[in-house]
Parts: structure tokens; C-alpha cells; sequence
């Protein structure tokens, strides 16, 4: 164009690109994260840029926004890489109100830079409101929010006003919901399908794992609500639920029994009582693993003294579960011939001792 060089002829299909100078340059942004209204990674920058054009462009702060915990994170260029402790980043901090003015005035002449970084950080005492819900004999059932992070059960059972004269409170439990991230739901997995793996003489069987499922607390309602804030009474989180059921007056016989069925609960009445109600245990029962489930979800089973079965206490509500022996019972050919192998065995090892009593 200046004509100190010779023009080239064009010729057919040829192209002629004349870049702007933006175009030779990297494209510039901010990113503002956090507790902003509408968070922007990718945020175009200008020119003298401030901290507050970029909050306004995201809609301004949350609720949940910490005021004075708003940070800029600006790299560092030409970083010196023979120094260990060479500093990568700085990093700026503000006091901003809620209408988005800065307080100081010396930061109200800070302008921000291409890649900057704007983070609003949640403030630390800002919490959502969250609710437990208490069902069952209580005057007053319902939701209850959590007013306090140190709420306990006993708080909950006062905030329904008390139980009803009918209320059975060693059945109380407490339901609470169970969320798993995937990566908590692949970790779990894996460690049940490693013991899987590694158990040569026993067999793993585990439910199907879900993200979002519930799982029964075992409490004991009778010891909290006798000393509020002991070691008994559980902290309560969002979604928890306590039942309280009605005074129950029946035990429920599962299992291998010659007639499984609910009776009426007496008080007073033996283990052995209540599978004498059934018609006793059957051929394939395996008496010294019944267990008894109670009300609250704990679980209580039968424990061997000497060569004999103590069985567990039976509570109203509570449900008797009676296992089947999974091993064929050996018939009386079979228990015959093992005893003379055992009787043939012993015989040999007397007549060896003899002999070499003798010989010494």
C-alpha cells in the first residue's frame, strides 16, 4: 500500500484476509462464582472493568451472600519458575453492601483485569430452613422446624406438646433419610463387592444400593425423654421423622414354626411360651439362631450357655423370627455309621497307646 514493495498480481480463486487486531489477540473474560444470582464463567471483559459492573451483570448478590467475603483472584504474570515459593496468584478482598457499593474508597478505584476471578462466599451463619417431623401419639403431630443446630429429640417430643396416655415409647423410632453421592455410592459398592471377592468360605449378600433411600434409627425413647441431652438423645437433621406408635398388645411368630401367627402379648410369658402357641418348632428349625426383632427396630438373638439356649426377652410389638436349617439332617444310617467310624478311630488310637506303653 505504501508502494515499497512490488504489488502482487491476483490471480483466480485467490483470497485477500486483512485480521483485525482483536483477532491476533487471546479472548479475554472474567468468571464471578459463588453466591451470585446468576453465576458467569465466561463473563466478556472491558476495558476499566469494576468489581461492581461485574456483580451487577450477574443480577446482583444472594441472600446467602457474605457482603464482606467477596474475593478477586488475579493470576500472576512472568512467575520467576527456578523459585519454590513463587506466588502464582493474588488475591484481593472486599467489603461489598448489598446495593452493590464498595465501602472503601480506596477500592472504588480498583479496576479489574482479563481473567480475574470473582468469588461471593456463602456466609457462615445463613441456613435454609429445615423441618422434622414427629407422627404417632403425640398431641400435636406434625412438622417442627429446627430452630437451633444443637436440637434433640426430647426438644422435638416438647414441641408436639407431650405424649398421649397411649403412646408406647419403647416402640418409638427415629426414620432418617440417606443420600449418597455417586462417588459415596461407587466407594460403598466396591468395598461390598471386595469382601465379596474375598470371603472363599461365606456368601455376601447385600441390598441393592440406592442414592436416595431410609434407614431406621434404633433409639430409646424411654432413657431420652427421662434425661433430655444425655448420650441417648440424637441430634435432628432435615428430614428426620420420630414415630411414636400406639401401645401395642401383640408379638408376631415368624419362621419355622409348626404355625406362624400373631398372639396377644402377656406379660410374664417366656420365648418358649409363645412357640408353644404356634405348636412348637418344626424338624428344620434352627433353634439356637431365633432372634426377636422389637418395635424399635433393634434386634436381640439366642446365646448358648453351656448346652443349653437362652433365648431373649419378648416385649409387646416385638416379632420372633425362627430360622431354617439350610443343612439335610443325617439320617440314622448315617449317624450309625459315622458313630462306629468314630468308635473304630478311637479303639485304634487306645490299642497304639497300649502298645507303646508296653514297649517302653
Amino acid at each position: 500500500m505504501a508502494g515499497t514493495e512490488p504489488d502482487i498480481p491476483l490471480q483466480r480463486e485467490d483470497q485477500v484476509i486483512i485480521p483485525s487486531r482483536f483477532q491476533l489477540a487471546q479472548s479475554a473474560t472474567i468468571s464471578v462464582t459463588g453466591e451470585v444470582n446468576s453465576i458467569d464463567t465466561d463473563m466478556p471483559y472491558m476495558a476499566n472493568m469494576t468489581l461492581n459492573d461485574a456483580l451487577i451483570r450477574t443480577g446482583g448478590l444472594k441472600e446467602s451472600a457474605a457482603a464482606s467475603l467477596v474475593e478477586v483472584i488475579r493470576r500472576k504474570k512472568d512467575v520467576d519458575p527456578r523459585s519454590p515459593s513463587a506466588q502464582i496468584a493474588t488475591i484481593y478482598r472486599f467489603n461489598v453492601n448489598r446495593d452493590l457499593s464498595i465501602n472503601s474508597d480506596e477500592n472504588k478505584t480498583f479496576t479489574l483485569e482479563p481473567f480475574d476471578q470473582i468469588i461471593v462466599r456463602r456466609s457462615p451463619n445463613y441456613a435454609v430452613q429445615t423441618f422434622a417431623m414427629v407422627a404417632g401419639e403425640v398431641i400435636l403431630p406434625g412438622a417442627y422446624a429446627i430452630i437451633s443446630k444443637d436440637q434433640k429429640i426430647s426438644d422435638l417430643v416438647t414441641q408436639a406438646g407431650g405424649l398421649t396416655p397411649y403412646a408406647y415409647v419403647e416402640g418409638a423410632t427415629l426414620v432418617r433419610p440417606v443420600r449418597l453421592s455417586a462417588e459415596e455410592l461407587r466407594r460403598k459398592q466396591r468395598s461390598i463387592e471386595e469382601v465379596a471377592d474375598n470371603a472363599s468360605k461365606s456368601v455376601v449378600e447385600a441390598e441393592v444400593i440406592s442414592p436416595n433411600s431410609v434407614e431406621s434409627i434404633n433409639i430409646n425413647l424411654k432413657k431420652i425423654l427421662a434425661k433430655p441431652g444425655s448420650s441417648e438423645d440424637i441430634l435432628l437433621q432435615e428430614g428426620d421423622t420420630l414415630r411414636i406408635p400406639k401401645l401395642l398388645e401383640t408379638v408376631r411368630i415368624e419362621g419355622e414354626v409348626q404355625l406362624p401367627k400373631t398372639v396377644k402379648y402377656r406379660a410374664g410369658q417366656s420365648f418358649q411360651n409363645y412357640i408353644s402357641e404356634t405348636g412348637g418348632f418344626t424338624t428344620k428349625s434352627q433353634r439356637r439362631r431365633s432372634f426377636i426383632v422389637y418395635a424399635n427396630g433393634s434386634v436381640d438373638r439366642t446365646r448358648k450357655f453351656m448346652f443349653f439356649n437362652v433365648y431373649p426377652r419378648v416385649e409387646p410389638g416385638a416379632e420372633i423370627i425362627v430360622p431354617r436349617r439350610t443343612s439335610t439332617p443325617l439320617s440314622a444310617q448315617q449317624v450309625l455309621s459315622s458313630t462306629v467310624g468314630i468308635a473304630s478311630s478311637l479303639l485304634t488310637l487306645i490299642t497304639t497307646v497300649l502298645l507303646i506303653t508296653k514297649i517302653n
